[in-house]
């Protein structure tokens, strides 16, 4: 058995020799185990970053959609007392206008 060349780049002095074919098997589980880690953990965090994103988003709708519901209620209630101050001045000068012809059918 010879020495076996390993494309481990982990290590700083550059590449490391196997002695025999476990390890070497053993350096390339630890590879693809390595690799399969990080991906794993890559893809965690990401969709981590993406569900915060989007319960964000989610939040700032509902912030909006409240904003302007309070918005159209205020405005409602605003037209509902414009309303209701016009229908006093129009009963009211109704009013005047039966008693104003009451007197005048008593005259005549």
């Amino acid at each position: 058995m010879g020495v076996r060349r390993c494309a481990v780049r982990a290590r700083a002095n550059g590449w490391h020799y196997c002695h025999n074919e476990s390890e070497a098997r053993a350096l390339d589980v630890l590879e693809i185990f390595a690799a399969v880690t990080g991906a794993s953990l890559s893809a965690a965090i990401y969709s981590y970053a993406n569900s915060r994103m989007a319960r964000r988003n989610v939040e700032d709708s509902v912030l909006r959609l409240t904003m302007a519901v309070e918005s159209v209620a205020s405005k409602m209630e605003e037209l509902h007392l414009d309303f209701k101050s016009q229908s006093r001045e129009v009963f009211g000068r109704l009013n005047q206008m039966e008693q104003r012809l009451a007197k005048l059918e008593a005259k005549f």
